[in-house]
């Protein structure tokens, strides 16, 4: 192993041991809603994307650890955007609400966040 793998190798580490230290302390009663954004500028229901990897190894990771995990994927319900959301929003109170996007879904991803930031939770 060259010195730039184990640099790479302990710089990981440590990433992984604070966030781990970060999510333990918060306590069991942690909440977590991961929202899979829309991939198309429509209010319809969507099959036709390819699902984000990544969403699924955070759940499955938070879910090893024992804390609750809700998943919100936008593109299997009808309606506007918003509406939907916040109707989550509001069923219980959420520590950590997780998303993402591409660049070609950044505007989707602002207005996203822009309605979970003004929700009153």
């Amino acid at each position: 192993m060259s010195d730039s793998q184990s640099v790479v190798l302990l710089h990981k580490e440590r990433i992984n041991n604070e966030t781990e230290h970060r999510i333990s302390s918060i306590g069991s009663n942690l909440n977590v809603l991961i929202i899979v954004p829309r991939y198309g500028f429509t209010n319809k229901i969507n099959y036709h994307y390819t699902f984000p990897l990544g969403f699924s190894y955070i759940s499955s990771v938070l879910k090893k650890a024992g804390y609750p995990v809700y998943c919100l994927n936008l593109n299997r319900i009808a309606g506007e955007m918003d509406e939907i959301v916040l109707n989550e929003l509001d069923k219980r109170s959420y520590n950590i609400v997780c998303t993402g996007n591409t660049y070609l879904g950044l505007v989707q991803t602002e207005k996203l966040m822009a309605t979970i930031r003004n929700h009153p939770s």
